[in-house]
């Protein structure tokens, strides 16, 4: 008996509607329509017998492959419990584009013929779906609708407004596309694409991980953020990085290709490499007793806390040195030299004082001392230089302190190209500053304001120059009588 036969002994009382899908959109036809009047029998469709003949000849063909559809047809016959006698009034309209629509097809490859068949199989299988037999059947009637095989979408979209609970693997080839927000759940922290903000959100302690062992990973914590790398180097590579603050109003580090590495103290610059060294804007502080030194000697320069400086080795500066307070020279012996050959040098001699050396072994190589004045206009009575004598640390003060002696030169009339006229004073103190007690003219005139004094014996005296030229020494005898005699 033929799937018509079967079709024709339904009760036409069981009126229970049918799902219509119009041929031109791939079904076979069928009205659900309730009016039984208005139904034509289905032999009266040329296209309708066409399909149910066709029907026939594939259930007879897939039988003989698949045994189960011997079970999917007899589960259709027994559950067919009514249909509409007869199709529409209407005879579908002949769609030209439709490869099925032509009563009688030639082929002329396997290929194309395969082709035919597919479409036409699925399109019996769609047919069959809306009266209750075989197919997925409707998914809303059915609470936990199954599949026999793999889902095949046919190039279409699966799309609804509810979720999609998946337990177990979901393996996707190609390219998945989500066009709105996508949540990635984890145990206590999740991930979002927020598709609005063009976002990828982390929730606190979720992680970014990269490597094989999550070598290296990126997470906020709550509170702070955390960058780390558990193996090798981390390197961030760029021609200029800069290190700023968040709203990028100061910066904390700069560096450039091939140029400086400069550190910032709140926005200014304090710090930066040259191709010699760096350069520092500002104070450097080191710790107390912390040292500075190189490779060779870590402490070659050593600060105590009370600013002392100490130098390991002998300092050497390459220019002008300005101490503005002492300079204290604290070992016996100590020596300031003078000169690229050091040839002049003064030294200390243990409790004596200063002296002072020229270490030229040449001959008529004297040690000078000379004591200049800066004037630049030398008028009469100007001392040029003076050495003073004083006892600075007597304990009685008053004059005791004051300058007790001295030599001084002093000029003895206005200098010019052609005079230099000075005197040679010399200063004695009695009460009180010193003043001028004898004085040698530019002349060579001795002036004494006191008594001149000559040694005791016959062989001491003044000596006196005759204007012949002759020397006679004047000695003064006991009692007073002076004599002379020829030198």
């Amino acid at each position: 008996m033929g799937i018509t036969d079967k079709i024709r002994q339904v009760n036409p009382r069981q009126e229970k509607s049918v799902k219509f899908t119009p041929i031109s959109e791939g079904g076979l036809g069928l009205s659900p329509g309730l009016n039984n009047d208005d139904i034509k029998k289905p032999r009266q469709n040329v296209q309708a017998k066409y399909w149910y003949d066709k029907y026939e000849e594939l259930v007879k063909e897939v039988s003989y492959h698949r045994k189960m559809d011997r079970q999917n047809l007899t589960e259709l016959e027994d559950k067919v419990v009514v249909i509409n006698e007869g199709l529409l009034d209407e005879i579908a309209s002949i769609n030209n584009s439709d490869p099925l629509t032509p009563l009688e097809q030639k082929f002329v490859t396997l290929d194309k013929l395969a082709e035919h068949y597919k479409l036409f199989l699925s399109r019996v299988q769609r047919q069959i779906a809306t009266i209750g037999g075989g197919g997925i059947g409707d998914v809303v009637d059915d609470p936990s609708p199954q599949l026999g095989g793999n889902l095949d979408t046919n190039g279409k979209n699966i799309t609804g407004s509810g979720n999609i609970d998946i337990t177990g693997t979901v393996d996707v080839t190609g390219v998945t596309t989500f066009e709105d927000d996508v949540t990635f759940t984890g145990a206590t922290s999740n991930l979002t694409w927020d598709a609005s903000a063009n976002d990828l959100e982390f929730d606190d302690d979720s992680r970014l991980k990269f490597g094989d062992g999550d070598d290296f990973q990126i997470w906020h914590g709550g509170t702070h953020t955390f960058v780390k790398n558990n193996t090798g180097e981390l390197r961030i590579r760029g021609d200029i990085i800069s290190l700023e603050r968040e709203d990028d109003s100061e910066k904390y580090l700069e560096a450039n290709v091939n140029e400086d590495v400069k550190l910032f103290y709140n926005g200014d610059e304090k710090v930066a490499t040259t191709t010699s060294g760096i350069t520092v804007t500002g104070n450097i502080v080191i710790s107390n007793d912390g040292n500075i030194g190189s490779v060779g000697d870590t402490d070659s320069i050593a600060i105590d806390s009370s600013g002392v400086v100490t130098f390991s080795q002998t300092p050497v500066f390459s220019s002008d040195l300005t101490i503005s307070d002492d300079l204290n020279l604290l070992s016996d012996s100590a020596a300031i030299y003078f000169g690229a050959d050091k040839d002049v040098f003064a030294f200390h001699v243990h409790n004596l004082g200063l002296s002072l050396k020229n270490t030229s072994t040449a001959d008529d190589t004297p040690f000078v001392l000379t004591l200049q004045t800066g004037e630049t206009d030398i008028a009469a009575n100007d001392v040029l230089g003076r050495i003073q004598f004083q006892a600075p640390d007597e304990g009685t003060g008053s004059d005791a302190v004051a300058i007790s002696a001295a030599i001084q030169a002093i000029s003895e009339g206005d200098f010019s190209s052609s005079s230099n006229a000075t005197a040679l004073g010399f200063l004695t103190g009695v009460s009180g500053t010193a003043t001028t007690k004898m004085t040698l003219s530019s002349a060579g005139n001795l002036t004494i304001t006191g008594d001149a004094k000559v040694g005791t014996s016959q062989s001491a005296g003044v000596i006196l120059t005759s204007p012949d030229g002759t020397e006679y020494r004047l000695i003064v005898a006991n009692g007073g009588t002076l004599s002379t005699s020829a030198v």
